[in-house]
């Protein structure tokens, strides 16, 4: 396992930068740190160089441009549990949703989904049920469900029966058929597919089976998605989770996210090695 590294480079460019691996150790190099002018040195960007994933995203969460709190962050890996944890701080905190603090003291109670927004999807509607969700037929796809009747010939072959094998036809009624069944072949996908659902009188008239078997999933998660019921986030190892707006809205927490942490960062621009 990789030891974390980090290197402080100073602001100051007539001086040298250095290697440690937490507070204590850098706060024993910067003491004895002076630039050629013989000044010590006090203000510093950090970088990240070696360590776990843990201590590579939480980094990336807390770090401001080249500046990032030390003992923020220290009390962070201290406190985070496990790679899920450390996720959902990373989210947090890295999406101005919350912060360090506030994260930390709420990742007990934080949920989400790990997966793709349409796994989610048909986890939900598994548990739920298809019929309760808000105007189910609107999420029909039409178009699949057309697709089909065309390749079974369900939207015509009663009339080729007829056409064939009804002696009683006239040779109007016959083109009359010929010209319904023209028609029909003419037609797209999604047409056949309302066709046929308004000769039976609509969704509601079809087994649980096929209303769910053509339920259209990836329009029910897009909508989701835009109404902001839910947001999806990716990890930096490109894990996806999904959040529901009970958890956390972000869209309506992240202005005065941001606002706090600005103003926090702008009181600790300067790493104090004193400071406990």
């Amino acid at each position: 396992m990789a030891k974390l590294q980090l290197y402080a480079q100073p602001y100051d460019m007539d001086a040298k930068g250095f290697y440690f691996s937490d507070s204590d150790d850098f706060e024993k190099k910067m003491l004895n740190n002076e630039n050629k002018y013989g000044e010590l040195v006090e203000e510093y960007m950090f970088q990240f160089i070696d360590g776990n994933e843990i201590e590579s995203s939480v980094f990336e969460a807390l770090r401001d441009g080249d500046y990032i709190d030390l003992y923020d962050y220290e009390d962070a890996l201290e406190r985070l549990e496990d790679e899920e944890s450390a996720a959902k701080f990373t989210y947090l905190v890295g999406e101005n949703v919350l912060s360090a603090e506030d994260a930390l003291d709420k990742l007990d109670d934080f949920r989400w989904y790990e997966g793709s927004l349409k796994d989610y999807v048909y986890n939900l509607l598994d548990d739920i049920g298809i019929e309760n969700v808000n105007n189910p037929d609107y999420y029909f796809d039409e178009e699949r469900y057309g697709r089909d009747i065309r390749i079974d010939g369900s939207h015509t072959n009663h009339l080729y029966e007829d056409l064939e094998y009804d002696g009683t036809l006239t040779d109007d009624e016959k083109e009359d058929l010929q010209d319904q069944i023209d028609e029909l072949e003419k037609m797209s996908d999604r047409q056949i597919g309302e066709y046929y659902l308004d000769a039976i009188g609509g969704v509601g008239e079809l087994s649980k089976r096929d209303r769910e078997a053509y339920f259209d999933y990836d329009a029910f998660a897009r909508d989701m998605e835009m109404n902001g019921d839910v947001t999806v986030w990716r990890s930096s190892d490109g894990t996806e989770y999904v959040i529901e707006s009970y958890q956390l809205n972000p869209r309506r927490k992240r202005k005065a996210a941001k606002r706090r942490n600005t103003t926090r960062r702008r009181t600790s621009r300067r790493h104090n090695p004193r400071r406990r």
